[in-house]
């Protein structure tokens, strides 16, 4: 009876999640480095960014759409720059970057964070 509905909860059963799902690519995405320095990587990754605002539940759909931003910024700088990676950025233009997103950046870091704890699966625990 009530110990198989604890497991069950316990679980993380990411069917009824969608937000976690999408999270889970964004994150094998970000592990794959060859994705992080192409055009296509990042159509990829803003596909995958668009699907998490529509995923988002409800009380954090301000902070995806804000999350979303942030990564269509980050593509608009790095097409400027044939795709390199954020670390091979020059310095100035980085450092400006992180300065004129930093207020939505926290918004968005509360959004990810989330997610990060919302969607540990019973591997990660």
């Amino acid at each position: 009876g009530t110990g198989r509905l604890f497991r069950c909860q316990r679980c993380s059963c990411l069917n009824n999640r969608p937000h976690c799902d999408v999270w889970r690519g964004i994150e094998a995405w970000g592990a794959d480095s060859s994705s992080l320095s192409t055009k296509e990587g990042w159509d990829t990754r803003v596909s995958l960014t668009e699907q998490l605002v529509t995923a988002a539940p409800p009380q954090f759909a301000s902070h995806a759409a804000v999350y979303l931003q942030i990564v269509y910024d980050r593509v608009d700088l790095l097409s400027a720059y044939d795709y390199v990676t954020v670390q091979q950025l020059p310095p100035d233009v980085r450092q400006s970057f992180i300065q004129a997103h930093f207020a939505d950046q926290q918004i968005a870091n509360e959004f990810t964070n989330f997610l990060s704890s919302e969607c540990k699966g019973p591997s990660d625990a």
